[in-house]
């Protein structure tokens, strides 16, 4: 009895650890330019010339720590990621669903019929590049074809019978390449 016990505890453990590594935690708070790293400042003044404003947020995701900066530049909304150390991981470039191309809509929506109660949320484009200065250019030229294009997707679905609010990474061909829920804080306020 005691040996069927610990078989089903372990096999408890190990379905909450599948699915913790496929959970999203987020913390993120405001912090001021003096508080990231310079490399991170000049990175975005180089490639953005001329911004007006930039947020910056410190954040920590399922404990990987790193600095974000959220701006607009000519028009569109820019949240670019930065290790801990300063250097440039990706950039993310909010789109608007209905002003994207029928085949990129066609082709994430054949990811997203397989999902139940599927409910759009918000798309940007992940731009990224092995070098710095190759990404800094794709931005100023907005020439997509020099980056790793990638669109992350934020949905509400009911993904293996488990409701929740989910962030999804898809490839140019539409292709699901990775999905983690997304798990918000609580807070002190009373949501309706």
């Amino acid at each position: 009895m005691r040996q069927i016990f610990v078989g089903v505890l372990l096999l408890f453990s190990t379905i909450l650890s599948a699915q913790e590594s496929k959970t999203k935690i987020e913390k993120e708070y405001r912090v001021n330019a003096d508080q990231v790293p310079q490399k991170s400042g000049i990175w975005i003044t180089e490639a953005f010339p001329n911004v007006s404003k930039v947020k910056w947020y410190s954040e920590e995701t399922s404990g990987k720590k790193s600095y974000e900066a959220k701006l607009k530049w000519q028009g569109k909304k820019y949240s670019v990621e930065f290790s801990e150390t300063g250097d440039i991981e990706d950039v993310e470039i909010r789109l608007n669903w209905r002003k994207q191309p029928d085949e990129l809509r066609k082709l994430l929506q054949n990811s997203f019929s397989q999902m139940d109660k599927f409910k759009l949320l918000k798309i940007q484009e992940q731009w990224s590049a092995a070098d710095p200065d190759v990404l800094k250019a794709a931005i100023q030229q907005q020439n997509k074809k020099k980056v790793n294009l990638k669109y992350e997707v934020e949905f509400r679905a009911v993904i293996n019978g488990v409701h929740g609010h989910w962030e999804g990474l898809f490839d140019t061909s539409g292709k699901l390449l990775q999905t983690r829920r997304i798990l918000t804080r609580p807070t002190d306020n009373l949501d309706f």
